[in-house]
């Protein structure tokens, strides 16, 4: 059986505590893990993050997926 990463519990309540939901939009993903001072952020988050749901506009992951990645 699988074992979880170090820190995957605290990204996990970091996130969950500062996105709306369970599904972060990109918005919030770029905030979460670059800062709020971060202006290429929405880009480089697309980028180096995977499992993101729809469109170009409406992107979204889910929390747990983000902050397996994080850790």
């Amino acid at each position: 059986m699988a074992r979880e990463k170090d820190g995957y519990r605290d990204a996990l309540e970091r996130i969950r505590s500062q996105a709306a939901g369970e599904l972060v939009t990109v918005a919030e993903a770029a905030r979460i893990v670059y800062g709020p001072d971060d202006t290429r952020g929405r880009r480089k988050v697309c980028q180096q993050f995977t499992g993101w749901i729809g469109g170009d506009h409406g992107k979204r992951i889910p929390a747990t997926a983000l902050a397996r990645q994080i850790c």
